[in-house]
C-alpha cells in the first residue's frame, strides 16, 4: 500500500514528544510445554522453559512511541516491589526516561502474570490494587505531568482503571493542555468513562461504549451489522453530545474502526490478517493515532495507519510495539 501523506506523517513522527499519563503495569510471560494432567485436580501441567517480562499498559504505549521514533514522557506511581524495580529497569533498557514515574510506599505494582504452553495461553492471573492515588500522591503526579506538558505536542491518558488516573487528575491535566493548546488522546477504561470532557480524540472499544450506550446492537456480521453500525453512530452523537470532544474512534477488533466526527462518520475496514493474539492492540492504536493527531494528519488518514498498526502487532504472540521501520515498510 503505497500512501505518501501516510509515509511522510510517519517519517515525522521522530520530532514529536508525547506526555503519556496512565496505569503502569508489568507483563510477565512463563512459556513452556503441556502433555500431561495433574493428578491432584483436572487441570495440565505446563513445564516452564523461560520467563519473560514486558512493558503492559501506559509502558507499552510509551514502549510504541518511542519504537514509533517519539519521545515519551511516561508519568504514573508504581509500588516499591520487585515488579516495579523490574518496571524502571525495562523502561531504561529501552532508552525511556523514568524521571516521571513515582514510587509509592502504600501501593503494590500491577502484575498480570500469562502462561502458555507453545502459543496456546493456559492461564492468567493479576496482583494489583485499584483504589485511588492519594490526595498527595494525586498532586504529585499532576504537577510531575505539568513539566512535561509545555514541551510536548500531543497528551495521551491510557486508563486501566487502576487507580492512577481519576477525576482531579483528569480534569487538572485536560485543563492545563487545553490551556496550551495541546492536543488530547484518551484511551477510556469504564470508572472514568464520562470524565473526560473537551478532548481531541477518545477511543473506547465497542463493550465500553455498550456499557454506558445500553441500545448498541452488538451483532457485527450477517444481515443485522448495518443496524449495528447505525446504533454505534448514534451513539457516538450521544457521546459527543456530553463530552464535547473533537472526534471519536470506537474500536470494533476484526471489523476496524468507527470514526465519528462533528460533519461526519464512517467506518475505516481493517485489513485481513491471521490473528495469533490481540493483546496489545488498543495501545498500538492509541500510540499511533496520538502521534497522527500531532503531526495534523487527516482523522480519517489516522484511523487508517492504526488500523495498519494494529494488525500488524496481532500477528505476534503477547503484548509488543510496532516499530518505524515495520509500518514505513508496510506503507511502502
Amino acid at each position: 500500500m503505497k500512501d505518501p501523506v501516510l509515509t511522510k506523517a510517519v517519517k515525522g513522527f521522530s520530532k514529536l514528544k508525547v506526555l503519556c499519563i496512565g496505569d503502569l503495569m508489568l507483563d510477565t510471560y512463563y512459556w513452556g510445554r503441556s502433555d500431561r494432567m495433574s493428578p491432584e485436580a483436572p487441570v495440565p501441567i505446563v513445564s516452564i522453559d523461560k520467563k519473560d517480562h514486558r512493558l503492559g499498559g501506559a509502558g507499552n504505549v510509551a514502549l510504541n512511541i518511542k519504537a514509533l521514533g517519539a519521545t515519551p514522557y511516561l508519568c504514573s506511581v508504581i509500588g516499591r516491589d520487585d515488579a516495579g524495580d523490574k518496571i524502571l529497569s525495562l523502561l531504561k533498557e529501552h532508552g525511556i526516561s523514568t524521571d516521571g514515574i513515582l514510587q509509592s510506599d502504600s501501593r503494590i505494582t500491577t502484575e498480570k502474570v500469562r502462561i502458555f504452553s507453545k502459543h496456546q495461553q493456559m492461564l492468567r492471573y493479576d496482583t494489583e490494587v485499584t483504589e485511588p492515588l492519594s490526595k498527595s500522591e494525586t498532586n504529585k503526579l499532576v504537577l510531575t505531568a505539568f513539566q512535561y506538558l509545555n514541551n510536548s505536542q500531543v497528551t495521551l491518558f491510557q486508563d486501566y482503571d487502576k487507580g492512577v488516573i481519576h477525576p482531579l487528575v483528569i480534569q487538572s491535566v485536560i485543563s492545563e493542555a487545553n490551556h496550551h493548546r495541546v492536543p488530547v488522546v484518551v484511551d477510556p477504561k469504564f470508572d472514568n468513562f464520562m470524565a473526560y470532557k473537551n478532548v481531541t480524540l477518545f477511543k473506547p472499544n465497542l463493550v465500553e461504549m455498550s456499557t454506558v450506550y445500553k441500545d448498541i446492537n452488538l451483532i457485527s456480521d450477517g444481515p443485522e451489522a448495518d443496524h449495528s453500525m447505525d446504533s454505534i453512530a448514534k451513539a457516538a452523537r450521544s457521546l459527543r453530545a456530553s463530552l464535547k470532544n473533537e472526534h471519536t474512534f470506537i474500536t470494533l477488533g476484526s471489523k476496524g474502526i468507527f470514526v465519528d466526527t462533528i460533519d461526519e462518520h464512517k467506518l475505516v475496514p481493517a485489513n485481513t490478517i491471521e490473528v495469533a493474539d490481540v493483546s496489545g492492540a488498543g495501545d498500538t492504536v492509541i500510540s499511533v493515532a496520538a502521534l497522527s493527531i500531532a503531526s495534523q494528519l487527516d482523522i480519517f488518514k489516522t484511523a487508517e495507519l492504526s488500523n495498519m498498526a494494529a494488525g500488524r502487532v496481532c500477528q505476534e504472540v503477547g503484548v509488543i510495539p510496532i516499530y518505524k521501520d515495520q509500518l514505513l515498510e508496510m506503507l511502502n
